[in-house]
């Protein structure tokens, strides 16, 4: 008759059983796959990519000591490819985004500095002045003093536009030249984003400033932009 295995544990007389175990999985490998999983952020999948490089190693050169290059192989080629992903989706969507607010400023703007647009709402371009935007009088007295100065608004040719702080930041900023009847102008827009209607938010003027050496800069901005 054989005896259990229970049986022959509860017998002082015999030592007892144990499975031998095999090596330890390497803890540097799970956490190299983790991070190279790990989306919208392509320098935590390179970072995994890499330490499931450095685990590959040392499991290689520990003589059996330890396991899982297989997990340390999968991180390596994951986290390469999720950063090229990652990086390419980025970029996409940043080259989007200042597509359409190239589109949206020119619209916007030309609606801020029209003498015959709304002061305040959608069809302004301002922010609400109770938002931050500038008041009506001084938006009544930067259009006028624009149409007296320059004639009529032809369009505002943007070279750059970038955030106030970071990629994140709903305030921006945009260069760029001011075409009118009467010449041109470099100058700034100062802008926010509201959530919009659709995929992309809204574009609400915070302040405009344009440089003229002979005669001075004019500027009308509200407490929003002032602030930044």
């Amino acid at each position: 008759m054989v005896e259990s295995t229970d049986q022959r544990n509860a017998n002082p007389g015999r030592p007892a059983v144990r499975r031998a175990s095999g090596p330890p999985h390497s803890a540097l490998a799970v956490i190299a796959l983790i991070l190279a999983l790990v989306p919208c952020c392509p320098l935590l999948p390179m970072l995994g990519s890499t330490l499931g490089a450095i685990a590959d190693y040392r499991i290689f050169t520990s003589g059996g000591m330890l396991r899982g290059r297989r997990t340390a192989r999968s991180a390596i080629f994951i986290g390469i490819g999720m950063t090229l992903i990652t990086s390419t989706l980025m970029y996409w969507m940043k080259d989007s985004l200042q597509s359409y607010l190239k589109d949206a400023l020119g619209v916007q703007t030309h609606h801020a500095v029209d003498p015959n647009a709304p002061k305040q709402g959608e069809d302004s371009g301002w922010l609400e002045s109770a938002s931050g935007g500038p008041n009506t009088e001084d938006i009544e007295r930067f259009r006028q003093d624009l149409s007296d100065r320059y004639g009529n608004f032809q369009g505002f040719t943007i070279s750059l536009i970038a955030p106030k702080s970071g990629f994140y930041d709903v305030n921006y900023s945009a260069a760029g030249v001011f075409d009118f009847e009467k010449g041109s102008h470099p100058g700034h827009v100062h802008f926010q984003l509201a959530p919009g209607s659709g995929f992309m938010p809204e574009v609400r003027m915070t302040g405009i400033t344009i440089e003229d050496a002979q005669q001075g800069a004019l500027t009308c901005a509200g407490a929003a932009s002032k602030a930044q």
